[in-house]
């Protein structure tokens, strides 16, 4: 990375929305920032006793009792907490938080601020269960109104893909992927396990919808009945969905609720394949980049996936074997499983996809390139 070009900068991450230790936060935005220099302050919401961690200091906001208090209450309360704080740079990580940037440019003029865009925001509302049907069309439009109004106000835009920070018609904006770290690949490499010893065929990583946990059930279903004997895993699923699919996996498939970001390499280290499935196209997904991805590379695992336009993009710019990383545009549960069952016999005949892909996500998807981008956009707007 570059020089401490932000000695003698503070920099305070707000988030409603997330954990202060959310990885794209904490173990990348923060940690890098603070290791170029930096003076690094975390306002979110944090559950561990420990509020100083890596010189970084977590100011803890107890989470709010509902979507209405998150959306309209808890950012004030945020601003509150953050005014008493002398920093250069408010970096927001939520879009209700959006509301008080007017007020931060009103009462504190000399702090520049930046919106962190970790998503489309208007789309998702349109596949949020929580909305009834009928008024999801109006919400996202209003969202996506007042998102794009107040985001003007900000000094700079983040975005987590390019296509989803184009967006956004500001002056001042830039991609920042969400890959994973050096030291995430450092640690991965050194617990994986040879490809041939990994006690997992598949892997299938994070949180799922409801509909999407329900065709991986299907999938599973299908890969066992055809591959006797396989040994997979469903890691990361909140509880309400494991509680809704643990009786319906077959045999020798395994489940567990959310690990910690640091259990992530141990169990990618010992699964041959990771799987990631969007079999369902959203308007949300036109613009997203699945992080899973690419921590499956860094830890050595074939991937089959469902096809998405800017991990298309980004697997052609790194010039990866088609037939390394299988990406599935649509598709039912026995596509992936045969694509599934596809790879596992090229490995155990002695193909060692992992290992390229691992030397490729190491070469060309690492946190700390996109982090000196990040320091250096704080720069430019501190000199505006």
């Amino acid at each position: 990375m570059i020089s401490r070009v932000l000695e003698n900068k503070k920099i305070l991450f707000v988030t409603t929305g997330h954990q202060a230790m959310d990885h794209r936060i904490y173990d990348k935005e923060a940690c890098s920032m603070n290791a170029l220099g930096a003076t690094v302050t975390i306002l979110g919401k944090h559950c561990g006793q420990q509020l100083e961690t890596n010189n970084i200091k977590i100011i803890n906001v107890p989470a709010s009792g509902n979507r209405i208090q998150r959306f309209l209450q808890l950012p004030w309360r945020c601003w509150k907490i953050s005014s008493r704080y002398k920093v250069d740079i408010l970096h927001i990580q939520d879009a209700e938080l959006l509301q008080i940037i007017p007020w931060v440019r009103l009462r504190q003029p000399h702090i520049k601020t930046v919106y962190d865009v970790h998503e489309d925001f208007a789309n998702l509302i349109k596949i949020r269960s929580y909305l009834p049907k009928i008024l999801k069309p109006f919400v996202s439009m209003i969202v996506n109104i007042m998102e794009k109004s107040l985001a003007r106000y900000v000094h700079g835009i983040v975005g987590v893909t390019q296509p989803l920070t184009d967006r956004f018609l500001h002056k001042h904006r830039i991609a920042a992927y969400n890959f994973p770290s050096q030291r995430f690949y450092d640690y991965a490499k050194k617990v994986a396990i040879p490809s041939i010893e990994r006690k997992f065929d598949l892997i299938h990583l994070g949180t799922l919808s409801e509909q999407r946990a329900l065709f991986l059930v299907d999938t599973l279903q299908k890969l066992h009945r055809q591959r006797t004997g396989t040994r997979t895993l469903i890691s990361g699923v909140h509880e309400h969905i494991y509680n809704k699919i643990k009786h319906l996996l077959p045999s020798g498939c395994e489940l567990e609720l959310q690990i910690s970001y640091d259990q992530v390499p141990l169990r990618l280290g010992n699964a041959r394949v990771g799987l990631d499935v969007h079999p369902f196209p959203t308007a949300n997904l036109e613009v997203a980049v699945p992080v899973k991805i690419f921590e499956y590379m860094g830890c050595g695992c074939g991937v089959v996936t469902s096809l998405m336009p800017v991990l298309n993009e980004l697997f052609i710019s790194g010039a990866i074997n088609s037939e390394d990383i299988i990406s599935i545009d649509s598709g039912n549960p026995e596509t992936y499983a045969n694509a599934i069952i596809n790879m596992l016999d090229r490995i155990n005949n002695g193909d060692d996809v992992g290992r390229r892909l691992q030397g490729v996500a190491h070469q060309k998807y690492v946190w700390e390139r996109e982090a000196e981008k990040l320091a250096n956009f704080y720069l430019r707007l501190l000199k505006c």
